[in-house]
């Protein structure tokens, strides 16, 4: 620990799909809550150490993949299948990196790093294993009820987990059960501390009125726009419908010129006000990362998937269906029908509401962050805050 006493801890992240960043966002915050006067930072780590090429590879190719969902399914079908042939090449890419980083790091020396990605889970391991880093570090999964065999290195020195369905498929894939913790999914503040929808409203400068929000994801490949818009105006007219397009520019020029009759459209490109703009919804209608869906939910606001992706977010639209926390419709009609259900039916809102409550995002959030805190300082497991995470299952 630091001689003030207080956690010095480093938040290294890749930001290749939204999730990541705002996990390690959120974790940030959770510890700064706990310990006001903690001393925390999230960095992009690649970057960071100079492997821009690299990093700027990983992001066009998960791009890529964005545009062509089935190569997620079956990307994770193979490493699924084969995890320790996964992890060996992982580090066998990453070594270089990972002897940067053990380089940069000792001569750093926070009290505890937290990574939530996997490549950093497998590169960090690596500099601690071979590379005689001797810094304690904690891994992040991200994806909260369908954990991908790109995590599994099994030398790595202890994950953090948002359910036991997680847990279980990390024991699967050959991690020992006692370095793995059912913690639970960690929210940004500005998601858990909303103000009222009417309120939000006017902040954004939108009218009072029911209020549909379509994000399409960090970079705005989320689905096809058109379509639900379309939908939506052939529903009601009248409703309002916010898009986040996220970085995707050339999407927001053409949705602003074929919709420029739409009076009650309004095209938003990427925004750090995106707990605003979901408080200011009743819907959402959204691309089901786990990041995008644990801080709708926070917020107590249903999901409504009009795509398919793969992996993890098939997953998710499935428990949520389930679950009646969302709704998988791949059609416009049934799009048009979620809609509808939540615009006209108050007792529909009002069962969603209880459900949501249930899930205690709040409470998840401070036991991330007490998780954390008692890590940094004793490099053990505070078993008080282990075992809550989210009761989705399979």
């Amino acid at each position: 620990m630091t001689s003030t006493s207080t956690p010095r801890i480093l938040f290294a992240t890749i930001a290749a799909g939204g999730s990541h960043v705002s996990s390690a966002q959120a974790m940030s915050e959770a510890v700064v809550k706990h310990v006001p006067h903690s001393d925390t930072s999230v960095t992009e780590l690649m970057i960071d150490l100079g492997f821009e090429k690299f990093d700027r590879r990983h992001k066009e190719g998960w791009k890529r993949a964005l545009r062509n969902p089935w190569s997620i399914v079956w990307g994770q079908a193979l490493v699924d299948r084969f995890p320790y042939l996964t992890v060996t090449l992982q580090r066998w890419f990453l070594r270089g990196f990972a002897k940067c980083a053990a380089e940069r790091l000792k001569q750093d020396r926070p009290d505890l790093i937290v990574v939530n990605h996997a490549w950093l889970t497998v590169a960090l391991t690596l500099a601690q294993t071979e590379y005689d880093l001797d810094i304690p570090i904690l891994t992040f999964e991200t994806s909260p009820i369908n954990t991908n065999g790109l995590w599994a290195d099994r030398r790595a020195e202890r994950f953090m987990v948002g359910s036991a369905v997680s847990k279980e498929r990390l024991i699967r894939f050959g991690v020992l059960a006692e370095r793995i913790d059912v913690v639970g999914y960690p929210v940004r503040r500005a998601f858990l501390e909303t103000p009222p929808a009417r309120e939000a409203r006017e902040r954004l400068g939108l009218a009072d009125r029911f209020t549909v929000l379509v994000a399409l994801g960090g970079e705005g490949e989320g689905g096809a726009p058109e379509i639900v818009i379309e939908t939506l105006r052939n529903l009601d007219p009248s409703l309002q419908v916010v898009v986040i397009v996220g970085r995707n520019q050339a999407l927001k020029e053409v949705l602003e010129d074929s919709y420029s009759n739409m009076p009650h459209l309004h095209v938003e490109g990427f925004t750090d006000r995106m707990a605003t703009f979901v408080a200011a919804s009743d819907v959402t209608i959204a691309k089901t990362g786990p990041a995008t869906v644990c801080e709708i939910l926070a917020v107590g606001r249903p999901i409504i998937a009009p795509s398919r992706y793969g992996g993890d977010e098939n997953v998710l639209i499935d428990i949520l269906d389930r679950e009646g926390l969302g709704h998988y419709v791949p059609d416009p009609r049934r799009l048009a029908d979620a809609v509808q259900t939540y615009r006209d039916s108050s007792s529909a809102r009002a069962a969603f509401a209880r459900k949501v409550e249930a899930l205690d995002f709040r409470g998840m959030s401070e036991r991330v962050g007490s998780y954390i805190c008692h890590y940094a300082s004793t490099r053990t497991v505070d078993t008080n805050v282990i075992g809550r995470g989210l009761p989705f299952g399979r």
